[in-house]
């Protein structure tokens, strides 16, 4: 099968790095051919070797690479122009199932040009610059754009819960999801507490700080209060070297990891406050689990955040932790694990500081909390949470469920479109043709089919004399025609797959029940097997809606499921398939069209199709089989002696192999069944037994008639008509 193409999209190369390496192993075992566009030369929060490396990973994972000159910033406006006709020629030259987008300006210019073209869309907002607290400036421009744009968002996905809150309520996104943040390795950062720690995990864990306090040029007593995050006034170091101007010293150091352009500015300012020896900007850092191992307290006076991993990353190394009172931190940082501040307060930021500095057991108890808390937060979790996601992103097909009907019984009619209504799946459209009634009006049929739909909408005639339902709380195309005379079940059934726009067809009798996962079911059966048709168990139910019999078996003695491969020939010589528990690719059954005259259409399509590929079966009954008098297939049905019996079962079976060899339809072991049919046909004995294997059933009982005076084979038929009626 030809691989579906994905594009994930950022505006930079380092949001891939930190955010979504791990979506991209996931959307690869996932079978999607996975291309990637950021840009990869400017506003990387990394440094040029680690997009270097980061590239490299990428070619070995055979993931496809895009330039795009994606600007973090929407000034200047020419830059976004350019990078919007560079992210549309790209959706124009590949046609991917839908895009994974992230990024402000990169997933705004995305959104555009994806709704453009009709490619679906997953958008991760990280954090809204909406939010309870933002500048009014935020509001009066972000917030009108996101709203703009998710009416073109398939998926939005948040990563705290305010921002889910207000999206769910305020935005126009079909599907709205909360993760656990990007998710970080725990047992990554995991540093192990006083009691786990051996003799030989402490000399390691001296060595390494012996390392850690070299490479920085901090004094081995000193403890090192660690900031991580870009240099940029969003993440508001300034405001905490402002806080530590009166406590950093010999004693203490404070470290701070990242890049940008505020680094000169924030050097300077630690100089003028007299603290330039005590701060260390070593830049964009690697080996981030072992600064954190090494570090006494986690410092985060972010302004604005979604859910920061660095924070996460501090917690599972079991930092305790001073922030920012903002979003994102709030659901993180809670007294147990550290402290939260007001940004406006810088005296309050210099307060929970000392209070954790003189403090090494609370630091310690801190630390213990945030290892446990931050469990929830693990990648593992996240993971499982993309996946769900991702699979309800992959292709849905359309199912066209036909429906004949003739003098129905409005309840039993009414109870099989509910089932239909709550199926599972939802992408379905239902063609429903009344082949003729005459008691029954067709008014009935259509009030029946609203009611079960659950909706209230008008019925408008077409120009091909259909009746569609219309209604703006109804999903699914709901279309209804009535033949001017009675054709039979065949015929009906024939026009209806004319009509039919899915990818699928399922048929379905008038007076059964689904089970609610029924078509979910047979499409999972068809993707996993890639078979061309799917079908399933029944259970038997009565007139009233009472359980007969929990499997269609209970009901036919000796029935034989017969599913895979090289199926044809035991699907002409028995059907032990039901229309109302098929699912067909609806290409075969247009192709099977005019149905054969000598089999209910089940039978021919199950026949048909099986030639041209796999047939999945689902052992689980999908399908409530209402068994009453007006059943079109009860066993033996007006057969009363030997010649009805080769007239209704022998030759019809002979018919129907000529006629897939008229057709050209050539299948596995077909000189054999045609020399079973001939067999069966002439009567001829030894035939019949030397193929039995096609038909076990029907090969001994034409033996055994055989064998038999006319009279004795007559009572012989009437005892089992007699004894399938007491069974029903």
């Amino acid at each position: 099968m030809k691989q579906e193409k994905v594009l994930v999209a950022a505006s930079v190369a380092s949001m891939i790095d930190q955010f979504n390496m791990p979506n991209i192993r996931l959307l690869l075992d996932l079978g999607y051919e996975v291309h990637v566009a950021c840009n990869f030369k400017k506003g990387n929060t990394c440094d040029d070797r680690r997009i270097k490396k980061l590239k490299n990973r990428l070619h070995a994972l055979h993931v496809t690479l895009h330039q795009w000159d994606c600007p973090r910033g929407i000034l200047p406006v020419w830059k976004c122009g350019r990078a919007y006709l560079q992210i549309l020629e790209l959706l124009k030259r590949y046609p991917f199932a839908w895009i994974h987008s992230q990024s402000p300006v990169g997933g705004a210019l995305l959104r555009t040009a994806a709704h453009r073209l009709g490619v679906r869309v997953v958008y991760t907002a990280h954090g809204f610059h909406f939010y309870k607290g933002a500048p009014y400036f935020h509001w009066l421009v972000y917030y009108p754009a996101e709203k703009l744009l998710s009416y073109w968002t398939d998926v939005l996905i948040t990563v705290n819960e305010e921002d889910y809150v207000f999206a769910k309520k305020h935005l126009h996104v079909k599907n709205v999801y909360r993760i656990f943040g990007v998710g970080i390795d725990t047992q990554k950062f995991a540093h192990p507490s006083g009691e786990e720690q051996s003799a030989d995990t402490k000399s390691s864990l001296a060595d390494g700080h012996k390392r850690f306090c070299r490479y920085y040029r901090i004094p081995d007593h000193a403890l090192v209060i660690l900031s991580v995050g870009e240099l940029n006034k969003g993440k508001n170091h300034r405001q905490a070297i402002q806080a530590l101007s009166g406590i950093l010293g010999d004693d203490v150091y404070y470290l701070i990891c990242g890049q940008g352009k505020l680094g000169d500015r924030l050097k300077a300012q630690a100089k003028r406050l007299g603290i330039g020896a005590y701060i260390r900007m070593p830049g964009y850092q690697e080996q981030m689990p072992f600064l954190y191992q090494n570090a006494g307290l986690f410092l985060f006076p972010s302004k604005r955040e979604g859910m920061p991993a660095a924070l996460m990353e501090a917690m599972a190394a079991g930092l305790a932790c001073v922030a920012s009172d903002i979003r994102g931190n709030r659901e993180l940082i809670d007294p147990c694990g550290g402290s939260l501040y007001s940004l406006k307060q810088t005296e309050a930021l210099k307060k929970s500081v000392l209070d954790l500095l003189k403090n090494s057991q609370l630091r310690a108890a801190c630390g213990a909390y945030n290892r446990k808390k931050i469990a929830a937060y693990d990648c593992n979790r996240v993971k499982r949470q993309m996946q769900k996601i991702y699979e309800g992103m992959a292709y849905k097909p359309l199912v066209s469920i036909l429906i004949a009907v003739y003098e129905p019984n409005l309840d039993w009619l009414l109870a099989l479109v509910r089932s239909i209504k709550n199926q599972t799946y939802q992408k379905f459209e239902i063609l429903l043709l009344d082949d003729g009634s005459k008691r029954i009006p067709l008014e009935k049929i259509k009030d029946t089919v609203a009611v079960g739909m659950r909706i209230c909408g008008e019925w408008e005639r077409t120009e091909t004399a259909a009746w569609q339902l219309l209604d703006a709380a109804c999903s699914h195309k709901v279309t209804l025609q009535k033949n001017s005379r009675n054709e039979g079940s065949n015929k009906a059934f024939e026009r209806l797959a004319r009509l039919a726009h899915g990818q699928y067809m399922a048929f379905c009798d008038q007076d059964d029940i689904w089970e609610r996962r029924k078509l979910e079911k047979l499409l999972n059966a068809l993707k996993k097997e890639h078979a061309v048709m799917a079908y399933s168990d029944m259970s038997v139910i009565d007139e009233t809606g009472r359980m007969l019999h929990k499997s269609l078996r209970n009901l036919r003695r000796g029935l034989r499921f017969v599913h895979g491969k090289g199926t044809t020939a035991y699907y002409l010589a028995d059907n032990c398939t039901a229309g109302c528990s098929m699912l067909v690719r609806s290409e075969l059954v247009k192709k099977a069209v005019p149905f054969a005259c000598d089999a209910y259409c089940d039978q021919w399509v199950a026949a048909y199709a099986s030639a041209y590929g796999t047939v999945a079966f689902v052992p689980q009954p999908l399908v409530r089989y209402r068994r009453h008098r007006g059943n079109q297939t009860q066993a033996l049905a007006a057969i009363a002696n030997r010649q009805d019996y080769y007239e209704k079962r022998v030759l019809p079976m002979y018919r129907l192999v000529q006629e897939m060899r008229a057709r050209g339809i050539h299948y596995p072991n077909e000189q054999q069944m045609q020399a079973f049919a001939d067999a069966r046909k002439n009567r001829d004995a030894f035939g019949i037994f030397r193929y039995r294997r096609f038909c076990r059933k029907y090969a001994y009982f034409d033996l055994l008639l055989l064998g038999m005076p006319e009279t004795l084979a007559g009572s012989l038929l009437q005892r089992f008509q007699k004894t399938a009626g007491k069974r029903r």
